[in-house]
């Protein structure tokens, strides 16, 4: 500012967030897949924001019937937490569990809630179809 104008100056302004993310969960094999057998793979979290996380992070995976649509039948395969991530930085979480018990076509839903992710809409992911027979 010179004279108290401030025309032609620059004014910057970097907003700080913090904006969780999620990534597609993929089972460890190719199938074929039967019902209540392991169920294990990974996804990705990442804090696709610049401020640095405080909060833990939840994340759940399930088997649904309807993608992706939260439906009633989905069935919890794993839940568990991770440490808040820094801005710009991301984690690749392992899961375990099981098929459900009934056959059918299912999709792996995962799901992450943190109370600092002020912006939810990537913060569930699916793949699938899979069959379990």
């Amino acid at each position: 500012m010179v004279d108290g104008n401030l025309e032609g100056d620059e004014i910057t302004a970097e907003e700080a967030f913090i904006d969780y993310a999620v990534s597609q969960p993929e089972p460890d094999d190719s199938g074929p897949y039967s019902v209540s057998t392991a169920l294990s793979g990974t996804f990705d979290i990442v804090n696709t924001g610049v401020t640095n996380g405080v909060s833990s992070v939840q994340w759940g995976v399930y088997a649904s019937k309807s993608n992706p649509v939260w439906g009633t039948n989905d069935y919890q395969v794993a839940s568990a937490s991770v440490a808040a991530l820094d801005g710009g930085t991301g984690t690749t979480v392992n899961f375990s569990g099981t098929w459900p018990s009934a056959t059918g076509i299912y999709y792996l839903v995962v799901r992450i809630s943190s109370i600092d992710d002020g912006i939810t809409d990537n913060n569930e992911e699916s793949s699938g179809p899979y069959t379990v027979q």
